[in-house]
C-alpha cells in the first residue's frame, strides 16, 4: 500500500502536503486566488500547524488584486507564521525557502504590512480630517514602527478640530482622550478662558466673586 501512494504521488493522482502548498503560493503569484483557495483549505485541513501555510494565507489576503484582499487578515496570519517558523522542521524549512518562503520573508511581509496599513490610514485621514482612521490603525497594529508618527497625526488633526469647534467641553475631551500632547498646555489654557468668559459674562462683582470661589 505504502509503495502504490508514493507511485500515485509521483504520477500527480495524489498530491503531497509540500506540493499542494508550493502549488497554492504559486497560484497567489499567478493571481489565481480561488485556486490558490482551495488548495490552501484543503491542506490546512490536514496540518494546520504549518508556517508556511499561514504565511501563504498572509500573501494571499495582502494581495491587492485578490478580491478578497484583507489587510487585517494579511497581519494576522503573518503574525501567526513568525510564530511558527521557529518550531517547524528544519527539512520543511528547507523546501519552503526554495519558494521564498522563509521566517526573514515573512518579516519582509510584514513590514510590508504595516507600511501598508499605515499609508492607507495617513490618506484616509487627511482625506476626511477625521481621526477615525489613523486611530485605527494605532489600534490594530500596536507594535508598528509607524505608531509615533500615527499619533502625531491623530493629535494634530485632533487639535485642529477641536481648536474649529472652541468649546469648553471640546477641550476638555482633548485633554481627557490625548493627555501630555504638545497641545496641552494650549487647550487647558484656551478651556480655563472660555469658562472665565462664560462665568463673567454679566461682568457684575458677584458674578466675579462666584468665579473665584468656584
Amino acid at each position: 500500500m505504502k509503495y502504490i501512494f508514493t507511485l500515485l504521488i509521483f504520477i500527480g493522482l495524489v498530491h503531497a502536503p509540500q506540493d499542494r502548498i508550493t502549488s497554492a503560493y504559486r497560484a497567489v503569484q499567478k493571481g489565481e486566488f480561488e485556486k490558490a483557495r482551495n488548495l490552501l483549505e484543503k491542506q490546512q485541513e490536514k496540518t494546520p500547524e504549518l508556517a508556511a501555510i499561514s504565511h501563504i494565507w498572509a500573501v494571499y489576503f495582502f494581495a491587492e488584486a485578490n478580491p478578497k484582499t484583507s489587510i487585517d487578515s494579511a497581519y494576522l496570519f503573518v503574525n501567526e507564521a513568525l510564530k511558527r517558523y521557529p518550531n517547524a522542521n528544519p527539512k520543511d524549512l528547507k523546501e519552503w525557502a526554495e519558494d521564498s518562503l522563509s521566517p526573514a520573508t515573512a518579516k519582509k511581509l510584514k513590514s510590508d504590512i504595516q507600511i501598508s496599513a499605515y499609508q492607507k490610514a495617513q490618506l484616509k485621514t487627511m482625506q476626511t480630517n477625521d481621526v477615525y482612521f489613523v486611530q485605527q490603525f494605532i489600534d490594530k497594529f500596536p507594535a508598528a514602527p509607524q505608531v509615533p508618527e500615527a499619533v502625531l497625526l491623530r493629535n494634530e488633526i485632533a487639535w485642529k478640530i477641536v481648536e474649529t469647534e472652541d468649546k469648553i467641553e471640546a477641550y476638555q475631551t482633548f485633554l481627557n482622550n490625548y493627555p501630555n500632547t504638545v497641545f496641552q498646555q494650549k487647550a487647558i489654557e484656551r478651556r480655563d478662558k472660555l469658562i472665565y468668559n462664560r462665568e463673567t459674562q454679566a461682568g457684575t462683582m458677584l458674578a466675579y466673586q462666584n468665579f473665584l470661589k468656584n
